[in-house]
């Protein structure tokens, strides 16, 4: 039989951020490897359920996938960031025939909604695989009443190092840090904030640039403002991939002050350059980073990112923690995590739980 895949995302794909970037990288491999996908967004196919426990169908969602569906009749439906919605997925599967693939990036599985909560053991019944992108997320998902561990496969997510390469031109040691991704509460750029206050007249010469857009930044700019930061903190707003990469050339320190991640890609994308970090230690983070490339933090804990950054400018050798960082990020391969993907999606071979990291 012809594999036809159909694929699903409510990622916005004009503000790319890390599981976008997987999400368009899978699909090019799938294309590449001569398998027939569509593509699918929440935008081209609105899914709405019901609030409270009963009568969670919305008729006019249900009639409009179940259209999309008899058109397209896919044999496989790979689903990219898992809400709520994806129980409309499984609850067709039966009637189409196609197999299931949730594929689990981060907060979908660590900060879910009540409601995506509630659905999750339902739509995990009806899956026939998922991915997860840490070791961190396979303890998670383990703890999901009614999983089975033998379908569920571990894809670290990967860079191209030859695209993140260090600067060409010799850096002049400054102290410059930076941060990037969606302006969100999850993202923790408030702690940031916060923590540079602080040790701001330690550090006079301190710089920040934060790069992203979102829901908060209208708030994080009026709360640099209220610290006097303003004119030591850059929000450069949404930057496509070489204006991010130029930022990371400018930068000496990449900071990741999250509440929550999977496995993260602008963590990855930032060491390639050469830059140490000082990140949270949640999700996948620890499963990336090396005493030789930066320093874990527990999250959500201004004071200790205050001594983080107070020690790392004061006290490391950054251009030797920055190679360590390249050499260490080296070792997640984009390329070959796409091919574990698209041998999943098109049935051609079984993934072992072991990671690919090399």
């Amino acid at each position: 039989m012809t594999q036809r895949c159909l694929a699903y995302t409510i990622t916005d794909p004009s503000r790319p951020g890390g599981v976008e970037a997987v999400f368009q990288g899978v699909m090019a491999a799938c294309r590449d490897s001569g398998l027939p996908v569509t593509e699918l967004r929440a935008d081209d196919c609105p899914l709405y359920l019901r609030p409270g426990t009963r009568r969670r169908l919305h008729l006019p969602s249900a009639l409009r996938l179940f259209a999309l569906l008899a058109r397209h009749r896919p044999t496989v439906v790979n689903v990219h960031f898992i809400t709520a919605e994806t129980w409309y997925f499984a609850l067709f599967k039966r009637l189409f025939g196609y197999r299931l693939i949730l594929s689990f990036h981060g907060s979908d599985l660590l900060l879910p909604d009540p409601q995506t909560a509630e659905l999750l053991p339902a739509i995990l019944a009806r899956a026939d695989a998922c991915t997860v992108v840490s070791r961190h997320m396979l303890g998670a998902l383990e703890a999901v009443s009614g999983v089975d561990m033998k379908n569920v496969h571990l894809v670290f997510n990967g860079i191209d190092p030859d695209f993140w390469h260090p600067s060409p031109e010799p850096k002049k040691p400054g102290k410059t840090m930076l941060c990037a991704g969606r302006l969100e509460p999850v993202k923790g750029f408030d702690l940031l904030i916060e923590s540079f206050a602080r040790i701001s007249r330690a550090l006079p010469d301190l710089r920040l640039v934060i790069v992203g857009d979102g829901s908060q930044r209208a708030e994080l700019e009026q709360q640099a403002s209220a610290a006097g930061l303003q004119d030591r903190i850059t929000f450069t707003g949404f930057l496509d991939r070489d204006g991010l990469r130029a930022e990371y050339h400018k930068a000496d320190l990449f900071v990741m002050p999250s509440r929550s991640e999977g496995f993260p890609i602008a963590l990855l994308e930032a060491m390639a350059t050469g830059l140490p970090f000082v990140a949270a230690d949640v999700g996948g983070v620890t499963e990336i980073a090396t005493e030789a490339t930066g320093v874990c933090i527990p999250p959500e804990n201004v004071s200790a990112l205050s001594d983080a950054l107070l020690r790392v400018f004061r006290d490391f050798d950054l251009q030797t923690a920055g190679h360590s960082a390249r050499e260490r990020a080296s070792e997640f391969s984009v390329a070959k995590a796409e091919r574990r993907y698209v041998a999943l999606i098109s049935g051609t071979g079984r993934l072992s739980s072991e990671p690919l990291n090399a």
